[in-house]
């Protein structure tokens, strides 16, 4: 969802709608995304960096949410939002 909210569309690419699923499924297991599109392109490197943790593919190596959230990118470029208890 960040990549598609930043980016402006979906992380992977398909040759033809008759390989959508398996195509996705595997760039999804091999953690591959668009890397071509000109929006990922000019990207901050804190994003790419942040991106690159989230779709590591190695469970121990990946970053949990919790660490997402204190990663720089979304020190720098998220306002955080107070809950009111009521």
């Amino acid at each position: 969802m960040l990549y598609n909210l930043i980016v402006g569309s979906l992380p992977f690419k398909f040759e033809n709608e008759a390989e959508d699923q398996d195509e996705i499924k595997q760039q999804i297991l091999l953690g591959r995304i668009d890397t071509k599109n000109p929006n990922y392109e000019h990207a901050s490197p804190a994003f790419k960096d942040l991106l690159r943790q989230l779709i590591e593919i190695d469970p121990d190596r990946r970053i949990s949410a919790a660490d997402a959230l204190h990663h720089k990118w979304f020190a720098t470029n998220v306002q955080p939002v107070k809950v009111s208890d009521k």
